[in-house]
């Protein structure tokens, strides 16, 4: 199984990853690291097919932080910071979903 990746410095409040994608009826663990110096909250969030909203689904607010989320497709994942939730710094995140 290949690795779709996403790394991305987040610096400002709303401000997000690109989103990766899970597939139709599959069941996935999407893998995340969290590096860098700042001060906030990244969430992380699922948008599922059909549906506009991203619903908030784990949040990380320590530097060196990292997981591992489950999720069943098709939805798109993301992680970012949130209006009000970014106070200064770089957040480094990666998102690791298999294909």
């Amino acid at each position: 199984m290949t690795k779709n990746l996403v790394n991305t410095q987040l610096s400002a409040a709303d401000s997000y990853t690109e989103h990766r994608s899970v597939s139709r009826g599959k069941e996935l663990s999407v893998g995340f690291v969290v590096s860098g110096t700042f001060s906030g909250t990244v969430t992380f969030q699922l948008r599922y097919a059909g549906d506009s909203n991203w619903l908030d689904v784990h949040t990380v607010d320590s530097e060196a932080s990292q997981g591992i989320l489950d999720v069943v497709g098709p939805a798109d994942v993301r992680a970012g910071f949130k209006s009000g939730e970014y106070t200064s710094g770089t957040a480094n995140v990666v998102l690791a979903v298999e294909d």
